[in-house]
């Protein structure tokens, strides 16, 4: 049977070298970072557990005003066979209010296999529920596609979204000039500024 169980600061460094094999590392955190955010009390870990064998790792950024809690890494250890749905089902128990996460967007400037790959992603987490919210955007040099999960879906979801991906950001990035030069969302910054 599937569990789903917090996950130890001790465990994540464990889990640690496999995160960074499974994300680009432009992508992955740097682990005393994550420690600052746990530290922070803004920041909550979840591992997927069959019997004694952990399957799956889902981690979240709870950034103090936003409505959604924000899906900052998902990985399991074994695709293809059913983990990431059932992790996906158990957090959305866990977090009613609804999550919020992002994908890499899709752009004609790269190779095929690339597209696809992330065509792949998004349709995953639709079939799961999520729906995707495009508005511009640019982090750390990527452009990201927003998808939200929740009960009932806001009449303004895009804005909302924008505001809850902001504040993720912001809660990661306190220093307000890194913050500004690395973090382009519509809506909380100039259009001469956006992509």
């Amino acid at each position: 049977m599937l569990t789903l169980k917090p996950l130890s600061p001790a465990e994540l460094d464990d889990f640690y070298p496999l995160l960074q094999a499974h994300f680009p590392p432009s992508e992955i955190k740097k682990l005393p970072h994550f420690h600052q955010l746990i530290d922070a009390g803004v920041y909550e870990m979840w591992k997927l557990v069959e019997e004694d064998t952990v399957r799956g790792l889902a981690l979240f950024v709870m950034a103090p005003g936003a409505r959604y809690a924000f899906l900052d890494y998902l990985m399991m250890i074994d695709k293809g066979k059913g983990y990431g749905t059932a992790c996906l089902r158990a957090l959305k128990e866990v977090y009613p209010q609804g999550i919020l996460l992002e994908t890499e967007a899709i752009l004609d400037s790269l190779p095929p296999e690339v597209q696809a790959l992330r065509r792949r992603r998004q349709a995953f987490y639709t079939r799961e529920g999520w729906v995707p919210y495009p508005f511009k955007n640019k982090i750390w040099g990527e452009i990201f596609l927003l998808h939200l999960w929740a009960p009932s879906l806001p009449g303004e979801g895009a804005r909302v979204c924008a505001q809850d991906m902001y504040l993720a950001y912001k809660v990661q990035n306190p220093d307000p000039a890194r913050l500004r030069a690395n973090v382009f969302i519509e809506g909380y910054c100039s259009k001469e500024e956006l992509l």
